[in-house]
């Protein structure tokens, strides 16, 4: 993806088109483009339908999760919600309780743990 500065990359029709299905490629693309042509990135995200807050998101994902060696599905089943959340905080140390976590528990119980509350993975039955 390397070029002119003044020159912003093209987006292609058929990326903005899966962007929903495919966002782990989406973030790679977002990275690359925060990496290599920074002051294009607002308007990349909005090419790709998208707002600057979940392309930082995106990009973030991808900073996080790419050298950590997890099966992309893994991540896709998890969703970029919950990924979003864990992307400060996950590394190689932690990745496992982490994403098993993740896959037991909703976003907002997640983003809970996060901050340090106590999350039970198994519903109460009432």
């Amino acid at each position: 993806m390397k070029g002119p500065k003044n020159k912003m990359p093209h987006v292609p029709q058929a990326f903005v088109d899966m962007i929903g299905d495919h966002f782990l490629e989406a973030a790679r693309y977002l990275r690359e483009i925060q990496d290599e042509h920074p002051d294009d990135f607002v308007s990349v995200a909005k090419n790709l339908g998208i707002g600057p807050r979940k392309a930082y998101h995106l990009a973030q994902i991808d900073r996080s999760f790419h050298a950590l060696g997890i099966a992309p599905d893994r991540l896709r089943r998890i969703g970029w919600t919950k990924l979003s959340h864990l992307a400060p905080h996950i590394d190689a140390d932690n990745a496992k309780e982490l994403l098993t976590l993740a896959e037991a528990v909703t976003a907002h119980e997640l983003k809970m743990h996060l901050r340090g509350h106590t999350v039970d993975p198994t519903p109460e039955l009432s």
